[in-house]
């Protein structure tokens, strides 16, 4: 893709083509296809050596809070009722689909990544939105839920980093929430039970081959 690891070609991209993107979730439905360029938009790199493009994350909050009806709040699921439509969503897994449905769980994830990513770099308007937008109630729901899948853990467990711990100016005592230990320590637990069932996997495959020996 042009707009990988591509600095100088994301910077360059206008407010009208990010309009453009927006505009295409309005009036074509919430596609992840649309969000997915979007994310390419908002920051440039993976992992360490990501960079955020602060015009472009400017534009694109602009542009989801003007149409938030269309764009953010169907897919957010904030409160416990949502949630279970989520669960639901989970269950069918149009994330790994060639085909995803408009508004599924792939446009979820790809929404929250988008924010994930706009907050990049302690972007104070970025991370007021994702605050008031999915407060940490919703994102201690989604972590904690035995039947989240590992594709939405990771995208909130982005955004919980980026929106409510690693912060331009951090809100009061915002990082040291105690919900944010809560759901710290219970994926640390998670976490150290998948280590053991896999070792415990490991081990009685390892019984079974010496076994048929």
């Amino acid at each position: 893709d042009l707009y990988d690891n591509n600095y100088a070609l994301v910077q360059s991209v206008n407010s009208e083509s990010i309009k453009r993107f927006v505009n295409l979730i309005v009036n074509n439905g919430r596609m992840p296809t649309w969000l997915k360029f979007l994310n390419k938009l908002a920051v440039v790199g993976e992992g360490a050596d990501i960079q955020p493009v602060r015009k472009n994350q400017a534009l694109i909050i602009k542009g989801l809070i003007q149409n938030k009806a269309k764009t953010l709040t169907p897919s957010l699921y904030r409160t416990e009722e949502e949630w279970k439509e989520c669960v639901d969503l989970m269950e069918g897994r149009d994330d790994i689909s060639k085909d995803p449905k408009p508004g599924g769980l792939a446009y979820h994830i790809e929404l929250i990544d988008l924010l994930y990513r706009c907050a990049k770099g302690e972007n104070k308007p970025a991370e007021q939105l994702c605050q008031s937008e999915v407060p940490l109630e919703a994102i201690e729901r989604g972590l904690c839920d035995k039947q989240t899948v590992p594709a939405v853990k990771k995208a909130y467990l982005n955004f919980l980093y980026e929106s409510y711990v690693y912060l331009e100016r951090p809100k009061r005592a915002t990082p040291t929430d105690p919900r944010i230990w809560n759901i710290l320590e219970k994926l640390a637990d998670d976490l150290l039970n998948s280590q053991i069932t896999m070792v415990a996997i490991g081990s009685v495959e390892s019984n079974f081959r010496t076994s048929e020996e």
